[in-house]
């Protein structure tokens, strides 16, 4: 199935500019380490992963670490792009926001969270896994 997309109810509008939902299979038929290279849109999206398989993001081609995330990330808005592992298959779903919501949701001013990704369990604590479930 490829990514579909849809605009949100006419609720969340003002804060939501885009739904979407993947399921794609393992690229390589999940043979060998898979990198896609993410270009900035400027804007934040919060997404849930489906599958077991935590989300690996890099900072950049060069970053051989990488940061794991677990099923509930805050993209927060970049301007530079970041590299994510697409080893296994993607089941995600997820939701474009409007600028200044993500600050929002997070309680901190907007310039603290530009070009991170952030974990939700890090940020809403437990009640994230409520989210998540």
């Amino acid at each position: 199935m490829p990514t579909l997309t849809r605009a949100p109810a006419p609720l969340l509008r003002p804060f939501v500019a885009l739904l979407w939902a993947m399921d794609e299979p393992a690229p390589n038929g999940g043979v060998g380490s898979v990198r896609e290279l993410m270009v900035p849109t400027g804007t934040a999206h919060i997404v849930f992963r489906l599958v077991d398989e935590p989300l690996r993001i890099y900072t950049s081609p060069d970053d051989h670490e990488g940061t794991t995330y677990r099923h509930g990330v805050l993209g927060a808005p970049r301007a530079s792009p970041y590299v994510r592992a697409v080893d296994g298959p993607t089941r995600s779903v997820g939701a474009m926001l409007r600028p200044g919501v993500a600050a929002l949701l997070v309680g901190a001013p907007g310039h603290e969270l530009t070009e991170r990704h952030l974990c939700l369990e890090d940020l809403w604590g437990h009640e994230a896994r409520r989210v998540e479930a």
